[in-house]
Protein backbone atom coordinates (compact mmCIF):
# COMPACT_ATOMS: atom_id res chain seq x y z
CA UNK A 1 0.00 0.00 0.00
CA UNK A 2 1.32 3.11 -0.96
CA UNK A 3 0.59 6.54 0.79
CA UNK A 4 0.41 10.20 0.17
CA UNK A 5 0.14 13.93 1.80
CA UNK A 6 0.24 17.22 1.27
CA UNK A 7 4.05 18.15 2.00
CA UNK A 8 3.16 21.45 3.04
CA UNK A 9 0.79 20.93 6.15
CA UNK A 10 1.45 19.85 9.45
CA UNK A 11 -0.36 17.04 11.06
CA UNK A 12 -2.19 16.94 14.04
CA UNK A 13 0.12 14.57 16.22
CA UNK A 14 3.79 13.23 15.30
CA UNK A 15 2.48 9.93 15.54
CA UNK A 16 0.97 10.65 11.86
CA UNK A 17 3.77 11.81 9.92
CA UNK A 18 4.20 8.11 9.20
CA UNK A 19 0.76 6.95 8.63
CA UNK A 20 -0.21 9.52 5.65
CA UNK A 21 -3.23 8.78 3.34
CA UNK A 22 -3.46 5.36 1.66
CA UNK A 23 -3.31 5.17 -2.26
CA UNK A 24 -4.03 1.85 -3.97
CA UNK A 25 -1.26 0.77 -6.78
CA UNK A 26 -3.12 2.60 -9.41
CA UNK A 27 -2.76 5.84 -7.60
CA UNK A 28 -6.54 5.82 -6.32
CA UNK A 29 -7.32 6.61 -2.61
CA UNK A 30 -8.48 3.88 0.32
CA UNK A 31 -9.82 3.63 3.54
CA UNK A 32 -7.54 2.28 6.63
CA UNK A 33 -10.64 -0.74 6.96
CA UNK A 34 -13.22 -1.36 4.56
CA UNK A 35 -13.02 -0.55 0.95
CA UNK A 36 -16.46 0.53 -1.05
CA UNK A 37 -17.08 0.38 -4.37
CA UNK A 38 -20.93 0.18 -5.33
CA UNK A 39 -21.25 -2.87 -7.56
CA UNK A 40 -24.28 -2.65 -10.29
CA UNK A 41 -25.53 -6.29 -9.12
CA UNK A 42 -26.01 -4.92 -5.53
CA UNK A 43 -27.77 -1.39 -6.59
CA UNK A 44 -30.44 -3.94 -8.69
CA UNK A 45 -30.76 -6.34 -5.47
CA UNK A 46 -31.57 -3.32 -3.27
CA UNK A 47 -33.65 -1.87 -6.52
CA UNK A 48 -35.68 -5.21 -6.91
CA UNK A 49 -35.95 -5.86 -2.51
CA UNK A 50 -38.94 -4.91 -0.82
CA UNK A 51 -39.15 -1.50 0.25
CA UNK A 52 -40.50 -1.74 4.06
CA UNK A 53 -41.05 2.31 4.57
CA UNK A 54 -43.06 2.18 0.80
CA UNK A 55 -46.53 2.59 2.16
CA UNK A 56 -45.38 5.37 4.52
CA UNK A 57 -43.07 6.94 1.97
CA UNK A 58 -46.15 7.11 -0.96
CA UNK A 59 -48.02 9.08 2.06
CA UNK A 60 -46.36 11.75 1.18
CA UNK A 61 -42.72 13.51 3.02
CA UNK A 62 -41.72 16.69 4.76
CA UNK A 63 -39.14 17.78 5.70
CA UNK A 64 -37.78 19.70 8.73
CA UNK A 65 -39.37 23.07 10.01
CA UNK A 66 -37.94 25.96 9.12
CA UNK A 67 -37.23 29.02 11.31
CA UNK A 68 -38.47 32.71 10.61
CA UNK A 69 -35.94 35.04 11.94
CA UNK A 70 -33.13 34.99 10.04
CA UNK A 71 -31.11 38.29 11.88
CA UNK A 72 -28.08 36.03 11.71
CA UNK A 73 -27.33 37.19 8.77
CA UNK A 74 -26.29 40.99 9.46
CA UNK A 75 -25.13 39.62 13.33
CA UNK A 76 -21.56 38.84 14.79
CA UNK A 77 -22.19 35.89 17.33
CA UNK A 78 -20.56 33.15 17.09
CA UNK A 79 -22.79 30.14 16.69
CA UNK A 80 -24.07 27.22 14.38
CA UNK A 81 -26.78 27.38 11.52
CA UNK A 82 -28.17 24.36 9.39
CA UNK A 83 -29.22 25.37 6.01
CA UNK A 84 -29.94 21.29 5.32
CA UNK A 85 -28.95 17.97 4.71
CA UNK A 86 -24.98 18.59 5.29
CA UNK A 87 -24.65 22.38 4.83
CA UNK A 88 -23.71 24.67 7.84
CA UNK A 89 -23.07 28.16 8.26
CA UNK A 90 -20.32 28.50 11.15
CA UNK A 91 -19.03 31.78 12.71
CA UNK A 92 -16.32 31.01 14.97
CA UNK A 93 -13.88 34.04 16.66
CA UNK A 94 -15.41 35.74 14.08
CA UNK A 95 -14.86 33.47 10.71
CA UNK A 96 -17.70 32.79 8.64
CA UNK A 97 -17.54 29.25 7.26
CA UNK A 98 -19.83 26.79 5.16
CA UNK A 99 -19.55 23.62 4.49
CA UNK A 100 -20.47 21.26 1.31
CA UNK A 101 -23.45 24.02 0.42
CA UNK A 102 -25.55 22.58 -1.93
CA UNK A 103 -28.97 24.97 -2.61
CA UNK A 104 -30.76 23.34 -5.09
CA UNK A 105 -31.59 19.98 -6.29
CA UNK A 106 -30.15 16.98 -7.06
CA UNK A 107 -31.28 16.27 -10.67
CA UNK A 108 -35.46 15.89 -11.94
CA UNK A 109 -35.15 13.00 -10.31
CA UNK A 110 -34.71 14.22 -6.89
CA UNK A 111 -36.76 16.45 -5.21
CA UNK A 112 -35.66 18.72 -2.87
CA UNK A 113 -37.91 18.34 0.74
CA UNK A 114 -35.65 21.81 2.07
CA UNK A 115 -35.24 25.09 0.41
CA UNK A 116 -32.67 27.41 1.58
CA UNK A 117 -35.37 30.24 2.97
CA UNK A 118 -33.59 33.20 1.81
CA UNK A 119 -30.95 34.14 -0.94
CA UNK A 120 -27.80 32.90 -1.14
CA UNK A 121 -26.50 36.65 -1.82
CA UNK A 122 -28.18 37.76 1.42
CA UNK A 123 -25.17 35.27 3.42
CA UNK A 124 -22.41 37.07 5.13
CA UNK A 125 -19.47 37.10 3.48
CA UNK A 126 -17.52 33.80 3.54
CA UNK A 127 -14.22 33.11 4.63
CA UNK A 128 -13.68 29.57 4.00
CA UNK A 129 -15.53 26.84 2.40
CA UNK A 130 -15.02 23.29 3.54
CA UNK A 131 -16.24 20.53 1.12
CA UNK A 132 -15.26 16.92 2.79
CA UNK A 133 -15.64 14.81 -1.15
CA UNK A 134 -16.79 15.25 -4.15
CA UNK A 135 -20.48 13.79 -4.17
CA UNK A 136 -23.53 15.96 -5.68
CA UNK A 137 -25.19 16.25 -2.61
CA UNK A 138 -22.01 17.68 -0.76
CA UNK A 139 -20.25 19.30 -3.71
CA UNK A 140 -22.25 21.61 -6.33
CA UNK A 141 -20.22 24.06 -8.85
CA UNK A 142 -23.40 25.94 -9.33
CA UNK A 143 -24.02 26.55 -5.58
CA UNK A 144 -20.12 27.21 -5.26
CA UNK A 145 -19.94 29.50 -7.76
CA UNK A 146 -23.05 31.74 -6.31
CA UNK A 147 -21.04 31.87 -3.27
CA UNK A 148 -17.63 32.73 -4.75
CA UNK A 149 -19.53 35.77 -7.20
CA UNK A 150 -20.11 37.77 -3.02
CA UNK A 151 -17.24 36.02 -1.58
CA UNK A 152 -14.46 36.61 -3.81
CA UNK A 153 -11.63 35.95 -1.62
CA UNK A 154 -12.98 32.71 0.31
CA UNK A 155 -10.49 29.91 0.54
CA UNK A 156 -11.46 26.34 -0.25
CA UNK A 157 -10.35 24.03 2.14
CA UNK A 158 -10.79 20.37 0.78
CA UNK A 159 -9.20 16.89 0.27
CA UNK A 160 -6.08 15.88 -1.99
CA UNK A 161 -6.71 16.11 -5.34
CA UNK A 162 -9.97 17.85 -5.43
CA UNK A 163 -8.58 21.06 -6.27
CA UNK A 164 -8.85 20.39 -10.11
CA UNK A 165 -12.31 19.41 -10.11
CA UNK A 166 -12.80 22.47 -7.79
CA UNK A 167 -11.57 24.93 -10.42
CA UNK A 168 -12.99 23.66 -13.27
CA UNK A 169 -16.33 23.69 -11.52
CA UNK A 170 -15.96 27.66 -10.70
CA UNK A 171 -12.89 28.64 -11.93
CA UNK A 172 -12.04 29.76 -8.50
CA UNK A 173 -8.16 29.02 -7.32
CA UNK A 174 -7.70 29.78 -3.56
CA UNK A 175 -7.97 26.12 -2.73
CA UNK A 176 -5.79 23.97 -0.51
CA UNK A 177 -5.92 19.90 -0.01
CA UNK A 178 -5.04 18.24 3.00
CA UNK A 179 -4.34 14.49 3.32
CA UNK A 180 -5.90 12.66 6.67
CA UNK A 181 -4.72 14.16 9.72
CA UNK A 182 -3.32 16.94 8.03
CA UNK A 183 -3.82 21.11 9.53
CA UNK A 184 -4.57 23.32 7.21
CA UNK A 185 -1.85 26.23 7.29
CA UNK A 186 -2.39 29.53 9.39
CA UNK A 187 -6.00 30.56 9.28
CA UNK A 188 -7.16 34.20 10.17
CA UNK A 189 -8.41 34.66 14.12
CA UNK A 190 -6.23 31.62 15.65
CA UNK A 191 -9.02 29.18 13.79
CA UNK A 192 -7.19 25.60 13.59
CA UNK A 193 -8.95 23.36 10.48
CA UNK A 194 -7.86 19.69 10.60
CA UNK A 195 -8.82 17.42 7.99
CA UNK A 196 -9.65 13.74 9.57
CA UNK A 197 -10.56 10.15 7.89
CA UNK A 198 -13.94 9.47 6.83
CA UNK A 199 -14.94 5.97 6.04
CA UNK A 200 -16.83 6.51 2.44
CA UNK A 201 -15.78 6.77 -1.19
CA UNK A 202 -15.45 9.34 -4.19
CA UNK A 203 -17.06 9.46 -7.58
CA UNK A 204 -18.29 11.85 -10.07
CA UNK A 205 -17.91 10.84 -13.62
CA UNK A 206 -17.94 7.70 -15.35
CA UNK A 207 -13.63 6.86 -14.57
CA UNK A 208 -12.82 8.73 -11.32
CA UNK A 209 -13.35 6.48 -9.08
CA UNK A 210 -11.55 7.49 -5.48
CA UNK A 211 -9.68 10.05 -7.32
CA UNK A 212 -10.84 12.67 -5.22
CA UNK A 213 -9.72 12.71 -1.58
CA UNK A 214 -12.96 12.36 1.02
CA UNK A 215 -12.63 13.12 4.72
CA UNK A 216 -13.79 14.94 7.70
CA UNK A 217 -12.82 18.08 9.53
CA UNK A 218 -12.07 19.28 12.81
CA UNK A 219 -12.60 23.03 13.71
CA UNK A 220 -11.44 24.71 16.41
CA UNK A 221 -11.15 27.95 18.62
CA UNK A 222 -9.65 28.80 21.81
CA UNK A 223 -13.25 28.15 23.27
CA UNK A 224 -15.02 26.07 21.21
CA UNK A 225 -13.90 22.59 18.90
CA UNK A 226 -16.04 21.39 15.98
CA UNK A 227 -16.34 17.84 14.29
CA UNK A 228 -17.88 17.72 10.71
CA UNK A 229 -18.13 14.41 9.72
CA UNK A 230 -19.11 14.95 6.09
CA UNK A 231 -19.97 11.02 4.39
CA UNK A 232 -18.44 7.95 6.80
CA UNK A 233 -19.94 4.75 7.72
CA UNK A 234 -19.13 3.72 11.40
CA UNK A 235 -15.59 2.32 12.09
CA UNK A 236 -12.42 3.17 14.92
CA UNK A 237 -11.45 6.47 13.55
CA UNK A 238 -14.80 7.78 14.66
CA UNK A 239 -13.55 6.96 18.24
CA UNK A 240 -9.94 8.01 17.84
CA UNK A 241 -11.30 11.80 17.15
CA UNK A 242 -11.94 12.14 20.99
CA UNK A 243 -8.03 10.87 21.23
CA UNK A 244 -6.78 13.94 19.91
CA UNK A 245 -9.41 16.57 20.30
CA UNK A 246 -12.15 17.57 23.09
CA UNK A 247 -14.90 17.42 20.98
CA UNK A 248 -17.95 20.13 21.52
CA UNK A 249 -20.30 19.69 18.86
CA UNK A 250 -20.20 16.31 16.97
CA UNK A 251 -22.20 17.10 13.65
CA UNK A 252 -22.29 13.85 12.01
CA UNK A 253 -25.05 12.61 9.20
CA UNK A 254 -27.63 10.11 10.40
CA UNK A 255 -29.61 9.81 7.04
CA UNK A 256 -29.46 7.84 3.99
CA UNK A 257 -28.71 4.40 5.86
CA UNK A 258 -31.85 1.67 4.69
CA UNK A 259 -30.88 -0.59 4.11
CA UNK A 260 -27.94 -1.17 6.11
CA UNK A 261 -26.53 -4.16 4.55
CA UNK A 262 -26.02 -1.81 1.39
CA UNK A 263 -25.73 1.48 2.90
CA UNK A 264 -23.71 0.77 6.27
CA UNK A 265 -20.12 0.90 4.59
CA UNK A 266 -20.57 4.38 3.65
CA UNK A 267 -23.53 6.10 5.74
CA UNK A 268 -23.65 6.05 9.15
CA UNK A 269 -27.07 5.24 10.88
CA UNK A 270 -28.88 7.29 13.79
CA UNK A 271 -27.54 4.20 16.41
CA UNK A 272 -24.16 4.01 15.10
CA UNK A 273 -24.12 8.11 15.05
CA UNK A 274 -25.31 8.28 18.70
CA UNK A 275 -22.71 5.39 19.81
CA UNK A 276 -19.76 7.56 17.50
CA UNK A 277 -20.66 10.67 19.29
CA UNK A 278 -20.35 9.32 22.68
CA UNK A 279 -16.96 6.97 22.28
CA UNK A 280 -15.18 10.41 20.79
CA UNK A 281 -17.10 11.86 24.30
CA UNK A 282 -18.58 14.78 22.66
CA UNK A 283 -20.87 17.25 24.57
CA UNK A 284 -23.48 17.90 21.58
CA UNK A 285 -24.43 15.43 19.14
CA UNK A 286 -26.06 17.75 15.69
CA UNK A 287 -27.94 15.31 13.46
CA UNK A 288 -27.12 16.12 9.50
CA UNK A 289 -27.51 14.27 5.93
CA UNK A 290 -31.39 13.96 6.56
CA UNK A 291 -34.71 16.12 5.91
CA UNK A 292 -33.59 16.87 2.58
CA UNK A 293 -33.25 14.54 -0.57
CA UNK A 294 -34.38 11.24 -0.91
CA UNK A 295 -31.52 8.71 -1.68
CA UNK A 296 -32.58 5.55 0.24
CA UNK A 297 -35.16 3.30 1.74
CA UNK A 298 -36.31 5.69 4.61
CA UNK A 299 -38.53 8.48 4.69
CA UNK A 300 -36.21 11.82 5.16
CA UNK A 301 -37.82 12.64 8.47
CA UNK A 302 -37.14 9.02 9.66
CA UNK A 303 -33.29 8.93 10.78
CA UNK A 304 -34.44 11.80 13.53
CA UNK A 305 -37.54 10.67 14.36
CA UNK A 306 -35.28 7.00 15.26
CA UNK A 307 -32.51 9.14 16.76
CA UNK A 308 -34.55 11.40 19.40
CA UNK A 309 -36.19 7.86 20.48
CA UNK A 310 -32.70 6.08 20.78
CA UNK A 311 -31.73 8.92 23.13
CA UNK A 312 -35.28 8.55 25.22
CA UNK A 313 -34.69 4.77 25.34
CA UNK A 314 -31.18 4.93 26.72
CA UNK A 315 -29.53 7.49 29.29
CA UNK A 316 -26.82 9.03 27.59
CA UNK A 317 -24.62 12.24 28.59
CA UNK A 318 -24.73 13.66 24.66
CA UNK A 319 -27.12 15.89 24.59
CA UNK A 320 -28.96 15.95 21.05
CA UNK A 321 -29.35 19.35 19.27
CA UNK A 322 -32.06 19.13 16.46
CA UNK A 323 -32.36 22.54 14.87
CA UNK A 324 -35.04 23.90 12.52
CA UNK A 325 -33.39 24.85 8.97
CA UNK A 326 -31.56 28.38 9.32
CA UNK A 327 -32.11 28.49 13.05
CA UNK A 328 -28.91 30.31 14.42
CA UNK A 329 -27.89 28.76 17.36
CA UNK A 330 -25.26 29.82 19.65
CA UNK A 331 -21.85 28.05 20.88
Amino acid sequence: MKKTENPALAYIHPNFAEVKTPVDPSGRFMNFHTQFEPKFKDVVTWKRSTNPFQAEKKMGMKGPEVATDFNWLKGNDDGMVWLGHACFFIRINGINLITDPVFEKLSPFHKRYTSLPFQINELPEIDYILLSHNHRDHLSGKTLKRILKKSKKAKVLTGLKMGTLIRSLTGHKNIEEAGWYQVFSILKNNLTISFMPAQHWSKRGLFDYNEHLWGAFVIQSENTCIYFSGDTGYNTHLKEVGDYFNIDYCVIGIGAYQPEWFMKQNHISPKDALRAAEEMRAKKLVPMHFGCFDLSDEPVMEPLEYLLQLTKDKSNSIQIECNKIAEFVSF
